[in-house]
């Protein structure tokens, strides 16, 4: 539904929620771990497993993405956001 919202759209959502975190040095890595915590539905214990590093630092690196976004994913409508967000940035690469 973004994409057909239109790529400058789904370009702008990417950039205005996410780009703190690319801009990061780690963002790479933070991106990749909001997008495995998703796919393991939301579980901090089965992203560690599948990232291979202990929950804490999933947890820490959700953290920083907070710090970075101003959007925690403890949040439902902020988890939404970050969701939309990421999708567009992946479906955009």
């Amino acid at each position: 539904m973004l994409l057909a919202a239109g790529v400058a759209a789904a370009e702008e959502l990417g950039s205005q929620v996410l780009g703190p975190v690319r801009a990061h040095a780690d963002g790479g890595l933070l991106l990749e771990t909001l997008e495995t915590w998703f796919a393991a539905n939301g579980s901090t214990a089965e992203a560690a497993a599948r990232l291979h590093c202990h929950r804490n630092t999933v947890g820490y690196r959700l953290g920083r993405i907070a710090e970075l976004t101003g959007r925690s994913v403890s949040v439902p409508a902020d988890s939404a956001e970050l969701y939309a967000a990421l999708r567009a940035t992946r479906l955009l690469a």
